[in-house]
């Protein structure tokens, strides 16, 4: 009992001050108009005439106000792209100043932040399939219909900057020839980096060369046993060099017989 008529009075009071600002805001609202009417006519203030014409006028304002910002109205926009026209709400929301109170896939909430200058009601947003139904002050709506609009335009307009930029001149290269170094490692990305986007327009040739040295030697019968035959059954042709250390005893006609010196020297053949 005692929480519930702790809630009845908290909501009693706060629709007192709620009526106390409102009538504050109307009184002063009259007290202007019939101020600015008074200064017209050359005449008082207090006159009944201008608190008269003072009270319409503040009327008429205040039923303005009511229309534009307090009175809500339903919309609805037909979606094409479901993720384009979320994340473009967001975008326009977010820039007039909204905050959310709920947001999921289907329904959105929002209220008017400090920086929307709206006193009414925030946005509702249910989304059903490719129809987008929006609720909320009607001067709020028509602020996300032209921001909408402009968005839309803008998208446009930068998607046919991107099109156009996509078609612009070509060059075409009738023949070109690459030379590369690299390690056997790196055979594998050659050929994904370059042989494959190449050979899609192209037929692609490879004169391959090889370069292959040791210090301490090769043995030959991997060339001639393996290597050699391969290349002639698949009927490639090739040139093959190769370097032979050979160790040749010279002497001297001036040293002794058991003076020999071993001398290694590399014959191309």
């Amino acid at each position: 009992m005692a929480s519930r008529s702790s809630d009845a009075l908290k909501s009693a009071s706060l629709l007192f001050a709620w009526l106390f600002v409102a009538l504050a805001a109307l009184a002063a609202t009259i007290t202007g108009a019939a101020g600015i009417l008074a200064f017209l006519r050359g005449s008082g203030l207090t006159s009944a005439e201008n608190l008269y014409s003072g009270l319409v006028c503040g009327l008429i304002a205040w039923l303005f106000f009511g229309v534009f910002h307090l009175r809500k109205e339903t919309v609805q926009l037909r979606v094409s792209d479901t993720a384009v026209f979320q994340e473009r709400m967001h975008r326009i929301l977010q820039d007039l100043g909204f905050e959310w109170l709920h947001m999921s896939p289907r329904l959105w909430r929002t209220r008017p932040g400090f920086r929307a200058l709206a006193l009414g009601s925030g946005v509702i947003m249910h989304l059903e399939g490719q129809t987008a139904t929006l609720t909320g002050p009607r001067l709020t709506l028509d602020q996300i219909r032209r921001r909408y609009r402009l968005a839309s335009q803008l998208d446009r307009v930068q998607a046919s900057l991107h099109d156009s930029r996509a078609r612009s001149p070509e060059c075409y290269l009738k023949r070109m020839e690459l030379s590369v170094r690299l390690e056997p490692a790196q055979w594998n990305e050659l050929r994904k980096r370059v042989l494959d986007p190449l050979g899609k327009d192209g037929e692609v040739v490879l004169d391959v060369q090889l370069l292959i040295s040791n210090e301490q030697g090769i043995p030959e019968s991997v060339w001639s046993h393996q290597v050699r035959p391969w290349l002639e059954a698949q009927g490639l042709y090739y040139q093959f060099h190769k370097d032979h250390p050979q160790r040749i005893t010279s002497v001297a006609p001036h040293i002794a017989e058991s003076a020999d010196s071993l001398i290694d020297t590399c014959v191309w053949s």
